[in-house]
């Protein structure tokens, strides 16, 4: 089971929404796992994808491997483009596993 979630708040003024932010590149809540799609997109998933699933590498250091893989192209303005093109919007009433609950 996942790690509960380390989820700040920020203050608040009268009469606005809270926006709460997650934040899964493990594929615990999301759809597609974003740490993959990140190196489709700016590096290199393969080889290494593989040698993960078969037990050859830990996920650690699939990701020590897969970082230093990253191509010139994933610059800090690039990769916000690309994380601002995959955001979802999910109201504050979705139902979301105990791991990542946080009362607000």
């Amino acid at each position: 089971m996942g790690r509960k979630a380390d989820v700040g708040s920020t203050p608040t003024r009268p009469n606005t929404k809270k926006i709460h932010v997650v934040l899964d590149f493990d594929g615990t809540v999301s759809v597609d796992d974003v740490g993959d799609l990140l190196f489709k997109t700016f590096g290199q998933f393969e080889p290494i994808h593989s040698e993960l699933l078969e037990g050859k590498i830990s996920v650690a250091e699939y990701y020590r491997q897969s970082v230093q893989l990253l191509n010139d192209t994933c610059t800090p303005e690039k990769l916000l483009e690309w994380a601002i093109d995959l955001m979802v919007t999910v109201p504050s009433s979705a139902v979301w596993p105990s791991t990542v609950m946080h009362q607000g």
